[in-house]
This record gives C-alpha cells, sequence and structure tokens, in this order.
C-alpha cells in the first residue's frame, strides 16, 4: 500500500521540517520535530520519509491490522523504520505495539534486512540530544579555517580543557570567531565534546581521535 500523507490538522501540532538538502518531510508532534532534528545530524544520515508504507499484520486473536510506522530513515549502514511515541501514549497503547513490535521486527528483517525501533522522548529529549538540538542550527555552517587550525592545535598540545579553559587558551583578536568555529566542530565530530551534561563552559572538549 502506497504511504500515508501527513496532512495539517488542528487536533495535533504539524508542520514541515526542511533538511539542508530542502527536502520537507512532515512531522505530527514536537517530538517527531525533534527526532527528524537529531536524525538528520546523524553523520551516517542518508534520507528519511514520512509515513512510508503500510504493513497489515494477524494480532494474537487472529484478526488482521494495519500499522503505518511514523518514519523510515536510510542510514549508511542499512534502513531503519521509527516510530516515535511519547512515552505514556506508548504505555497506553502497549497492548496494540506488543503484537506490532514482533512482526514489524520479523517481517523488515526477512523482506527487506531492515530493523524497527520505537524512540520516546527518553532518547530524544534526554540531555545529549537537548545539547545536539541547540547546536543544530550551526550543522551547516563552514567554521574559519584558520580558527579550526588554532582550536586543534591547542587540543592536541594539551590535556582536555572545558570549554572555558580552551577559550582561555586562545583568547585574543581571535576570541570573536571561537564560538563560530567550535559549535560546528562538535556537531560534525571534529571535536569531541562531553555532551551527557548540560553544554556550559564547563564542557569538556578534545580532539576526536583522542576520545577515550
Amino acid at each position: 500500500m502506497r504511504r500515508r500523507i501527513v496532512r495539517p490538522n488542528t487536533r495535533s501540532f504539524t508542520g514541515r521540517h526542511v533538511g539542508e538538502d530542502s527536502k520537507t518531510v512532515r512531522f505530527e508532534s514536537g517530538l517527531e520535530r525533534d527526532f527528524l532534528t537529531l536524525l538528520r545530524l546523524k553523520p551516517d544520515f542518508v534520507d528519511v520519509d514520512e509515513q512510508p508504507q503500510t504493513f497489515f499484520y494477524v494480532d494474537r486473536a487472529g484478526a488482521e491490522r494495519k500499522y503505518t510506522p511514523d518514519f523510515r530513515a536510510i542510514l549508511a549502514h542499512g534502513v531503519v523504520y521509527y516510530e516515535v511515541k511519547y512515552k505514556d501514549q506508548l504505555r497506553a497503547d502497549w497492548e496494540r505495539f506488543s503484537h506490532i513490535v514482533p512482526f514489524m521486527r520479523r517481517h523488515l528483517r526477512e523482506a527487506e534486512g531492515a530493523n524497527f525501533r520505537i524512540v520516546t522522548e527518553k532518547t530524544i529529549r534526554s540531555v545529549r540530544s537537548q545539547n545536539f538540538l541547540l547546536l543544530a542550527g550551526h550543522a551547516s555552517r563552514k567554521p574559519d579555517a584558520k580558527m579550526v587550525a588554532v582550536i586543534i592545535n591547542h587540543l592536541r598540545h594539551s590535556e582536555r580543557r572545558t570549554i572555558g579553559e580552551l577559550l582561555s587558551d586562545i583568547d585574543g583578536p581571535d576570541r570573536g570567531r571561537f564560538y563560530a568555529t567550535l559549535w560546528p566542530l562538535i556537531v560534525r565530530r571534529g571535536v569531541f565534546a562531553n555532551l551527557d551534561q548540560p553544554l556550559s563552559m564547563k564542557t569538556v572538549v578534545g580532539c576526536i581521535d583522542e576520545r577515550a
């Protein structure tokens, strides 16, 4: 069956998420919007479609049911179908998903070697994810090449530094370009940053090849 089209409505928070390639993907909740932002920041991201296909399965009572996952993502290592749900919604609808999950995982593995995952706000709204959302606007910015060299040089010739310590190390006429260069480097994994704590001047950074 062809994919279901997500249309604007007054019962849920809908909108359009536009990637760097200008492709528009519709979402039906703020959680889905944030998920798309994080997905498109993944270094192995290739493409994504919303409501890609409707699947038919038989529940334990023998009744035929249908299910349409929220997204299909093409990643460098393969294809993953995603269901994005708030935890309370998933809990309330778990009787249905207790049939869907094993069916989707088995069917997708056998039919196309794909995976199926459910993601909730526990992952999407984690500290690490929220840090990446804050940095998302810097993902497409081209960092200053000279400042990149300065930052990498300081990190390679010193112990891991906090952002505040690194800024002090290179304080001077290049200070104004520091953040405009560091944020894209972190998003693009050119510089390692401990993003498991809220992003601040105390965030530890280091060369990516020195990460533990």
